[in-house]
């Protein structure tokens, strides 16, 4: 598995091992251009580590060069600590970010380190007002996995009984 994978809107492409090739992760090439949405945006990702830092940088144009990413970078549209891996929804409200506007073509870069590396993928899409064919059911966040849940409970019930038996003690 990637260490994590741009899923909604689709990614340029993903090679794992050319991921931590910035711009966009070996796939410099702009693609095909979906409409995103000025106010209401995300973009899902499926994280392969524990914990993670997830940016977004916006570049707008028709076909941007690796300056105009390095440039954006400097004012994410979006960022998040992510402290599970799985899916994650990353707001991407576009509404009142400078140079954003209706029918502007735009690169949406993600940046996601996991500890290990920067890794980048792009996704090409089109600002728009309305956007109706963005499928709002695709943002979705998972908890952390039950394994960990019921080793808090486990601990959790640990201590409780730790606590009774230092109080009959004290009897």
């Amino acid at each position: 598995m990637a260490h994590f994978t741009l899923d909604y809107p689709s990614t340029r492409g993903l090679i794992e091992a050319q991921e931590p090739t910035a711009p966009c992760g070996g796939f410099d090439t702009v693609g095909a251009r979906t409409q995103f949405p000025l106010t209401k945006g995300f973009i899902q990702i499926d994280s392969g580590h524990p914990r993670s830092e997830v940016k977004v940088n916006v570049v707008y144009g028709d076909n941007p060069s690796a300056a105009d990413f390095t440039t954006a970078a400097g004012t994410p549209a979006a960022s998040l600590s992510v402290d599970h891996p799985g899916n994650v929804c990353v707001t991407v409200d576009l509404a009142d970010f400078k140079g954003a506007a209706d029918n502007i073509n735009a690169t949406i870069q993600v940046v996601y380190n996991g500890g290990d590396s920067p890794l980048y993928q792009c996704t090409d899409v089109v600002l728009v007002t309305s956007a109706e064919g963005f499928d709002q059911t695709k943002c979705v966040n998972e908890q952390p996995t039950s394994a960990a849940a019921a080793i808090s409970v486990k601990n959790a019930a640990t201590a409780v009984v730790a606590v009774v038996m230092a109080a009959a003690m004290a009897l």
